[in-house]
């Protein structure tokens, strides 16, 4: 499949007018058909956490671009070499990260490094593929002493649910890795549950949340929620689905 062209992106103003108006095409086809427009797809947003100080002096380097480029390259994934490049836009702290390989990755990331006065937390912005992005940070994070990914705690989801439409929820309890960790040889207590929808996931989670006998077991990972404008155009609406801590 050819590789879209990329869009003219030289500052903040530019990417979000562009993210908008992917945005509203994706949309558009949610409301009006319950599905994706061809060759449409969802903005995904990810809170990183950089320490510049561990970085600079594991990798003994003080451009912060070629401090990016460094601490953002994988080398390898799937047995083949990928090619990372950091771009610098008209922005200071704002940049484009590009991932190519084999296999058809083909990702590209929107940093801004300086929305936090102390720079520690970044906003990525990408509209390719959830699973192949949240694989790469994944790794970027597990093997970058300086580079940490930021995901929500369930008590902080559950006040979330109060400033959208309720669309949905995501809860996980794996006791096995306890077991594992304690040598037990049978490990077996694992739940997962995942609904998205109207009111009837929310019924669900009231059941669940009150119900005393899995008040260790229903642990909050993930919820959905539909925010509105509040104006009379119901087709302009934006699906948020955030995520809890993982352990």
């Amino acid at each position: 499949m050819p590789r879209r062209s990329r869009p003219a992106i030289a500052n903040r103003r530019d990417l979000f007018d562009y993210l908008e108006t992917q945005m509203n095409r994706a949309y558009r086809e949610v409301l009006n058909a319950r599905r994706l427009e061809y060759e449409s797809t969802y903005l995904k947003t990810f809170l990183l956490e950089f320490n510049w100080r561990v970085a600079r002096s594991s990798l003994n380097l003080q451009d912060e671009q070629e401090l990016l480029q460094a601490a953002l390259s994988i080398g390898e994934r799937r047995g083949g070499p990928v090619d990372t490049m950091v771009e610098a836009t008209g922005e200071a702290g704002f940049y484009r990260v590009t991932w190519r390989g084999r296999r058809n990755l083909d990702l590209d990331v929107y940093l801004d490094t300086s929305t936090d006065p102390d720079r520690r937390f970044w906003i990525a912005y990408t509209l390719s593929d959830s699973r192949e992005v949240e694989t790469l940070f994944d790794r970027l994070a597990s093997s970058r002493p300086a580079l940490d990914r930021v995901w929500f705690w369930p008590s902080f989801l559950s006040e979330l649910q109060q400033k959208g439409e309720f669309r949905g929820i995501g809860l996980d309890y794996d006791y096995r890795r306890f077991e594992r960790a304690a040598g037990t040889e049978d490990p077996s207590t694992y739940l997962k549950v995942q609904i998205w929808g109207g009111p009837e996931s929310r019924d669900i989670f009231d059941f669940l949340d009150h119900d005393p006998s899995l008040a260790d077991w229903a642990v909050l990972s993930k919820v959905r929620l539909k925010y509105r404008d509040g104006g009379e155009d119901r087709s302009r609406f934006c699906l948020d689905r955030d995520y809890a801590l993982r352990a």
